[in-house]
């Protein structure tokens, strides 16, 4: 006759009222849950909240490789703002347009951070380019903290021409890129989108240009226009806007 074998066995012990610093983060941990498994190896682990931006995150922390690692996501119907989460990050981020985050999911790796966030309605972050004011909105972004320093990529839409999305990543402090593709505009339309001035073409002698990759760069003070396309049958065009004390031109 054979005896009763367990292969595998888990145990979960709530923690009341402890509280634990996890090594080398400056995050404690609250509403602490062990949970021990044996399958076939023996291993625990941790879940818990932190805090961030004043907001509770639910996270799960275990060891691997000589360092305490977690990962988790922001616990629902939690009152958390961009500005709020990034500043308690690195007290100088600021986002270009403040609003509350709907979701947000964040790891902790060896040391480096990474926290993605999707904002929930807010109004729109405008920038001016020439004569048009890009509105932009369904903003997330993600930023990554290492030794090495921290980055934040914004991710946005906007309608550019009536034509195109356009994606963009923001280097704080200031300076950022704006990315984008249309892929059928008229030359005069996309010059009179931006600037007043009149290409000296024949009348009723336009472009109309195909595959259009969009580059908007540099500073909220200091921006530069620049678009690449094709026009069939004849080749490639480049076309640039910058400012000019306070005109634009091309």
């Amino acid at each position: 006759r054979r005896g009763l074998r367990v292969s595998a066995m888990q145990t979960t012990v709530g923690l009341s009222g402890v509280t634990w610093k996890i090594p080398g983060t400056n995050y404690t941990l609250r509403d602490i849950r062990a949970t021990f498994i044996s399958s076939p190896a023996f291993g625990a682990v941790l879940s818990g909240t932190i805090t961030m931006g004043g907001a509770s995150v639910m996270v799960n922390v275990g060891r691997a490789s000589g360092s305490w690692n977690f990962q988790g996501s922001l616990v629902a119907e939690q009152s958390l703002t961009a500005g709020k989460l990034l500043s308690s990050i690195q007290r100088s981020l600021k986002p270009p347009i403040d609003g509350s985050i709907d979701r947000m999911d964040l790891s902790w790796l060896s040391g480096n951070l990474s926290v993605f966030a999707a904002m929930g309605q807010t109004r729109a972050w405008s920038v001016k380019v020439g004569r048009t004011t890009l509105k932009f909105y369904d903003i997330s972004f993600l930023l990554t903290k290492s030794r090495h320093g921290t980055s934040i990529s914004f991710t946005a839409f906007t309608n550019f021409n009536n034509a195109a999305v356009l994606e963009v990543s923001f280097d704080l402090p200031d300076s950022f890129r704006i990315e984008g593709r249309i892929e059928h505009v008229a030359l005069m339309s996309l010059i009179k989108s931006l600037v007043r001035q009149d290409l000296p073409l024949p009348p009723g002698f336009d472009f109309a240009l195909e595959d259009v990759r969009l580059l908007i760069e540099g500073t909220t003070d200091d921006l530069q226009f620049q678009a690449v396309a094709q026009i069939p049958n004849v080749g490639y065009l480049g076309f640039g806007v910058q400012k000019a004390g306070l005109k634009w031109g091309y």
